[in-house]
Formats: C-alpha cells, structure tokens, sequence
C-alpha cells in the first residue's frame, strides 16, 4: 500500500516527478526506483537542495495525508488458513518479505501469520490496526517485527517477538529523533499496543471483565490481594513534596526528582529542565525549556 503522495507520480503536466533521489520520468520502468516511492522514507536533503530537487522534496510530505478522511481499514484475512509471506535468498542472505501499510491495516488468520516484516501505519487517533492469528504469528528468519507509525493502537495476538511505535517519525539507535524523518501529516503521538495470548481461538470478554473489577457493586467479592486498604488507597498531599525528599509510604518509598531530570516520553527519551514554581503542586515545578 504505497505511502506516495498523488503529487509525486509523473503527469503530462509534470513529466518529471518524484523524489529528489528517485526522480521519476513518464517513461522509466526502474523497479528499485518505483520501490523508493511507494515506501516514501522521509531522508535528509542535500545541503544545496534547489529548484526542481526542492519541489520535489516538498511533494512528498504534504501536511494532509491523501487518505486522511478515508475511515475503512484495508484488511488481509485467511479465514482457515495462514498468511505466509515469501523468503528469498539474496548475496548469501536471507530476506524476509515486508508489508507497508498507508492506513490502518487488519490482519486475520485461522491458523499461522509467517514471515512477513510489518511497517503499519494509523492516521488518527481512534484508529486501529490488528494482527491476529488462530496459532502462531512467527517472524521471518531475519527481522519479522512490528513498527506502527502514528497515534491509536496496535492488537496483536499471540504476541510477536518485535514491536515498536514511532508516532511521526524515526529514531536511532539511541532512541532520539532522527532529523528530517517526520512524516508532517501525522500526529505526534504514538499508538499505544496491546498484545493478547493463550486465548485459545476464543474472543475476551471485555463486558465480564468490567463488571468483575470495575463494577463497585461487586467490589465486596474481589479477593483480599486485590483491594486496597483505606490507608493505601491515601495519597499523600501535593502541598508536602519537596524536591529531592524521599518519602515513605505503606505502598513503598518514592522521592520527588531534583530540578534536572530524564523521563521517558511517548517520543523517546527527553531532557527537561525544571524551575521552583507553584504552577504545578505535585512537582513544584515546570518545563523551562524542552
């Protein structure tokens, strides 16, 4: 499903098209080039992008995506059987096949999902994608992982070894934002993920799950381990937490963070430097610069 924008794809209008390192003519039959532009990676310009090679780098990554208003996911199911992608052999190596999703993307087997390395993609936030299998979901001999870009959420089940998402962009191998990666019709937030297993071919019952630990008329039957006494459900008050101080609770010892801090986000890891200020009453303090 390719990721290109409509405006990439050459017309008698504009003959040439594109990307700046793919450009594409009416007449060219390149399958590695026609690859680059159904996947549509975001890259770093050149230092002296101009021009044509401008035009063409703005194409690509409009603030609309086209498919934006389009609320259906595309859906790839084998109701008794398996979806099993291809693996080739390529200069002694072995490669597994990969699908690129532009929408949310539901994938249903009765038995096996093989081989195939997943590049998915949500566009809004009540968007879901699925990967479900009726036995196993097995990754391929080299990658066979999970990557969801955009906010909603990410089903799998059974759960497969590789999952990430990104939000709007990439990240290196030290978790920061890569430059230049972010895909401009996206937001930034990530899709959350939910992984089930040992279902055994049958569906949850949310409905008997809501009512057997969220219903306060049935609190009364939940097992001792799982209800909180009147002085652990206490939650200490936010006036009291000084910076630094540790603090002891029936539950366990906390301690508010000192005026620098790291703390995992949604988008990777961030440094966040921290005032004295009352404008928040838990921490005491707020983000001077992100």
């Amino acid at each position: 499903m390719s990721r290109a924008n409509p405006a990439m794809i050459p017309s008698p209008f504009e003959p040439i098209a594109g990307t700046q390192t793919m450009p594409v003519n009416i007449g060219e039959q390149s399958a590695g080039v026609l690859g680059g532009l159904l996947t549509n990676n975001m890259t770093v310009p050149a230092s002296n992008i101009a021009g044509h090679a401008l035009h063409l780098y703005n194409l690509r990554n409009p603030a609309h995506l086209p498919n934006v208003n389009d609320e259906e996911p595309s859906r790839i199911y084998a109701l008794n059987g398996s979806i099993t992608g291809s693996v080739v052999r390529s200069s002694g190596s072995f490669i597994t096949s990969s699908i690129t999703a532009n929408e949310p993307t539901w994938f249903r087997a009765g038995t096996d999902i093989r081989n195939i390395d997943y590049a998915l993609r949500n566009i809004r936030p009540t968007d879901v994608s699925v990967i479900e299998a009726g036995n196993d979901i097995i990754g391929g001999p080299v990658q066979g992982s999970v990557t969801v870009q955009g906010p909603g959420a990410l089903l799998v089940s059974p759960p497969i070894l590789s999952l990430m998402s990104v939000g709007n962009r990439t990240f290196d191998a030290n978790n920061c934002p890569v430059d230049y990666s972010q895909v401009n019709g996206l937001p930034s937030q990530n899709a959350a993920i939910t992984v089930m297993a040992g279902l055994k071919g049958k569906q949850p019952s949310y409905e008997a799950f809501l009512a057997g630990y969220l219903d306060p008329a049935n609190v009364g039957s939940m097992p001792d381990y799982l209800v909180l006494t009147p002085a652990e459900a206490a939650l200490p008050d936010p006036a009291t937490l000084i910076p630094g101080v540790k603090m002891t609770s029936v539950i366990g010892d906390s301690a508010v963070p000192l005026c620098r801090c790291t703390w995992r986000m949604n988008t990777g890891w961030s440094k966040v430097a921290m005032t004295r200020s009352s404008w928040c009453p838990l921490w005491r303090a707020r983000p001077a610069t992100h």
